[in-house]
C-alpha cells in the first residue's frame, strides 16, 4: 500500500477501528500518522504476562492521564475522552500480543473491545481511530486486515 493510500485510508473515520497490519510498513504507518497530524502510540506488550503488565504497558505507551485508574472502565474513559489529548484523529499500533493473548484471552478480548468501542465513538464525531495490530506469529488472523 502506498504512503498515499494509507494516509486516505486512515483520515476516514467510518473504517477506523481495530484492524490487523504487518509491523514491516511501521515506517510508513507512522508517516502518515505525522503527515494527518494524529498521535501515534506503538505498544509493544512482549514483556506484558499479565493485565496488570497490560494496563502498565497501556499507560506508558498512550502516555494515559495522571488521572488513568489502571483498569478497563479508566481506559474506556480516557479513550472516549481525549480532552486530554486533541487531534484530528489517533493512531495506536500494537505488537508483541502472542503470549499475553494465549495466556489470558479474556483480557485481551476485552482490550479489543475497548479499542472497537473507542472507534465507534470518534466514528460519531468524524474523527478517526485506529488500532493497528501485527498479525499474529501463527498465522492466525483474528482481525480483518487494513487494507486499500
Amino acid at each position: 500500500m502506498s504512503l498515499a493510500n494509507l494516509q486516505a485510508m486512515l483520515g476516514d473515520a467510518e473504517k477506523a477501528g481495530p484492524r490487523e497490519f504487518p509491523p514491516t510498513a511501521l515506517a510508513d504507518l507512522q508517516a502518515a500518522a505525522a503527515n494527518l497530524g494524529f498521535p501515534f502510540a506503538h505498544l509493544d506488550l512482549a514483556q506484558a504476562r499479565d493485565k496488570d503488565d497490560l494496563q502498565a504497558a497501556l499507560a506508558l505507551a498512550l502516555k494515559l492521564p495522571e488521572w488513568y485508574g489502571h483498569n478497563w472502565d479508566a481506559l474506556a474513559d480516557c479513550l472516549c475522552d481525549l480532552s486530554w489529548k486533541p487531534a484530528p484523529g489517533y493512531l495506536i499500533f500494537v505488537e508483541g500480543h502472542d503470549a499475553l493473548r494465549a495466556a489470558h484471552p479474556d483480557d485481551f478480548d476485552t482490550l479489543i473491545e475497548i479499542f472497537a468501542e473507542a472507534a465507534d465513538y470518534w466514528r460519531e464525531e468524524d474523527v478517526p481511530f485506529w488500532t493497528l495490530l501485527a498479525p499474529p506469529a501463527d498465522g492466525t488472523g483474528f482481525l480483518p486486515c487494513l487494507e486499500a
